[in-house]
Order: structure tokens, then C-alpha cells, then sequence
């Protein structure tokens, strides 16, 4: 370990890598964890992209709970680590997810199209039948003299509800 401004400084070999940081194993057994944002001061997506299993890494020891618990940073030990060619096969594993995704939306957008044609046939009809016009009722006057006997009708059935719901009998208001 060599100290540089008050920050201790080691060297380690990466032992695994997860979805947040990576995990590195120190030649005294002690292990630390370099969090993915103290990998690189560019933004990092994936941690796989500058660290892989195995690689020997110079880090900056930014805190110890204990002996076996360090916080790391490779970005504080002023190293700068370039982006890792990736194999073939973990090319195709991105792209697998890319293409998951992409079958996901189609699904979604699938499924959105049939929803509104299903609304569509409710309002509308089956797509066969020619759209039916409405034929007035009568005039103005009639359809309105209509309605507003409907409307009473409905008024007077929720007021006997009403009534019933709170005992209806005794004190009526009103």
C-alpha cells in the first residue's frame, strides 16, 4: 500500500462483478467494493464495460469498516480505465436484451391496437355492418318532453333509495 495526499492507495484483483460495483480481493484476503460510480468520472452503464474477473486494479482506499470491508474507488487513485472490448458473445447478450425489449413495445403496442378496436367494435359495431344513422324521434319538443319525463322518473326511483338507505319512514323533509 503507498499513501498519495492522504488517501491510501492498493492494488487488488477484481474477483466479481455485479449489477452496482465490482468486488476486489486484496493479497492480505481483505476485499473491498468499488461502487459504480467511483469507476470512472464518465458516466458508467455497466460495470462490465472497464472491469472484467481477474483484472489486477489500482484503487484508493476511501474508508474500512472494518479489515474486511474497504470502500474503493478507481477514479479517487487518479486511474483512468479505457472501455474493454467486448466478446462476441456478450455482444449478442446485449443485443438480446435490445431485441427483448424492442419484442416487449410490440407486444405493448399490440395489445393497445386490439383494446381500441375492441372499443371501437362496443361503440361502432362489428366492422361488417354498415354504420346505422339515427333517425330523429320526432322534433325538438318531443324528444325534450321525452327526456324530462325519463329524468323524473330516474329522480323519483334514486330518492326512494335514498329514502330506504336512511329509514325512509318518520320525519320526512321537505
Amino acid at each position: 500500500m503507498e499513501d498519495k495526499n492522504d488517501i491510501k492507495i492498493a492494488h487488488g484483483k477484481v474477483t466479481e462483478i455485479i449489477s452496482f460495483g465490482a468486488i476486489v480481493k486484496f493479497d492480505d484476503g481483505s476485499r473491498g467494493l468499488i461502487h459504480i460510480s467511483e469507476v470512472s468520472d464518465d458516466y458508467v452503464y455497466n460495470v462490465q464495460d472497464y472491469l472484467a474477473v481477474g483484472m489486477e486494479v489500482t484503487v484508493a482506499i476511501l474508508s474500512e469498516r472494518d479489515q474486511n470491508k474497504k470502500r474503493l474507488s478507481v477514479r479517487q487513485a487518479g486511474v483512468v480505465l479505457p472501455r474493454l472490448q467486448r466478446t462476441d458473445t456478450e455482444k449478442n447478450k446485449n443485443d438480446n436484451k435490445a431485441l427483448k425489449a424492442k419484442k416487449r413495445e410490440e407486444e405493448r403496442e399490440a395489445i393497445k391496437k386490439r383494446n381500441e378496436e375492441a372499443e371501437r367494435r362496443l361503440i361502432l359495431g362489428p366492422p361488417d355492418e354498415p354504420l346505422r344513422e339515427r333517425k330523429p324521434d320526432g322534433t325538438f319538443e318531443e324528444r325534450l318532453k321525452k327526456y324530462m319525463k325519463d329524468s323524473e322518473a330516474r329522480l323519483v326511483d334514486v330518492k326512494h333509495q335514498t329514502e330506504n338507505k336512511r329509514g325512509g319512514s318518520g320525519n320526512k323533509k321537505g
